[in-house]
């Protein structure tokens, strides 16, 4: 099996196709009694609705939970249960990412007790110093932004009777778009867990107990930084489990406010998928709207592409499209199978969404092997 022996991130952009949904509100409008939708003012188009980056996660989370066959009760069970016991008194971490793939993979900012200063209270010579876990999450996304040309906002007024049945009426902002959005996994950061100064990923406690049940080995240790991956049994397996639930969470992603009014189906309609060696995102943008009719740029893709550094892609790219949504998908469509550049040994593949998710996931490669760590992971 290819170990992934340098950084690796696997880039997702997105397009979803929202009729008569809200999905994030910024509050009421007291004024006119309105809810309404989170929006930006756009110096050539005006106000635009976009979904935060906050909700989007939220929603990724919930979704890749639910897929998840984690043993670990997810984040908020666990917070309200340590609030509850007496491990919150004990300096016990709530967080525990060598269990919990959720933590692995959306990080956390975290109190516990420093350990070592226990000895102190109990002498009563000084009280013990709280410190905090703190893990930077491998998943990064976007905000979910319109394509521009192609956003209404409209009202839907409605009234709730008062008890005397006098109607006293409201109001709700709904929205028509296609949005996108940016959703990266960095494949190299998953099961390896930095201990550096006080940016500490590993509560002191796990890390010498699971160091001593050999769940996690040390492969990097220097001055200030003391490197640890899941042991060589399961870092593979972490690593194609995140890419799994990662990438089903965005083929069946699910979220939004007021779904009972306004339920929406986030399903990709268009997706884009490579695995590369840096955090650019080279896909964003590339669905335009021109006179009611969306098309995809394939000669801006084609650019961005030749301009890459040549080794930037480590697999073929995934296109997938959804059947009669895009007006120029004859032209996506003859990509199929056709070299990135000259130069490249990596092809397009062109495909529906759904299968296009399933088949990127089959071709990624995950490291077995400590070797396959990235050692100058920042």
């Amino acid at each position: 099996m290819q170990q992934i022996n340098h950084s690796l991130i696997l880039m997702s952009e997105v397009w979803v196709s929202i009729e008569n949904g809200f999905l994030n509100g910024e509050g009421v409008d007291d004024r006119n009694n309105v809810t309404r939708v989170k929006s930006y003012n756009h110096p050539q188009y005006g106000r635009l609705p976009y979904v935060s980056a906050q909700a989007l996660r939220k929603w990724l989370r919930e979704t890749l939970v639910n897929l998840s066959d984690d043993a670990v009760p997810n984040y908020y069970d666990r917070v309200q249960d340590n609030f509850q016991t007496a491990s919150s008194r004990l300096g016990l971490s709530t967080v525990d990412p060598v269990l919990s793939i959720e933590d692995d993979l959306f990080g956390y900012t975290h109190p516990f007790i420093n350990h070592k200063d226990l000895v102190l209270e109990n002498q009563n010579t000084d009280r013990p110093r709280v410190v905090s876990v703190n893990r930077l999450s491998p998943i990064r996304t976007t905000i979910m932004s319109p394509v521009l040309n192609t956003t209404l906002v409209s009202r839907d007024n409605g009234f709730i009777h008062l008890p005397d049945d006098t109607p006293l009426p409201y109001s709700n902002e709904f929205i028509h778009a296609l949005y996108e959005y940016t959703a990266a996994l960095e494949l190299h950061r998953v099961g390896v867990f930095d201990n550096k100064a006080d940016l500490i990923e590993l509560d002191p406690l796990l890390e010498s107990n699971y160091l001593r049940d050999r769940s996690i080995v040390l492969i990097k240790e220097e001055r200030n930084l003391k490197r640890y991956a899941l042991s060589s049994d399961s870092l593979g397996k972490r690593r194609a489990s995140a890419a799994t639930l990662f990438l089903k969470a965005l083929k069946s992603l699910n979220g939004g406010a007021k779904s009972t009014q306004y339920l929406s189906a986030l399903s990709p309609k268009i997706v884009v998928l490579s695995l590369q060696k840096s955090g650019n995102p080279w896909f964003m943008g590339l669905v335009e709207a021109q006179n009611n009719e969306l098309r995809f740029n394939v000669e801006s893709l084609k650019e961005r592409l030749s301009s890459a550094p040549p080794d930037e892609f480590v697999s073929d790219i995934y296109i997938g499209i959804r059947s009669s949504f895009i007006k120029n998908q004859d032209e996506i469509e003859s990509l199929d199978n056709v070299s990135l550049h000259e130069s490249s040994d990596f092809v397009y593949k062109i495909m529906s969404p759904g299968k296009a998710i399933d088949s990127f996931l089959n071709a990624i490669p995950f490291s077995s092997s400590i070797q396959g760590v990235n050692n100058n992971v920042s």
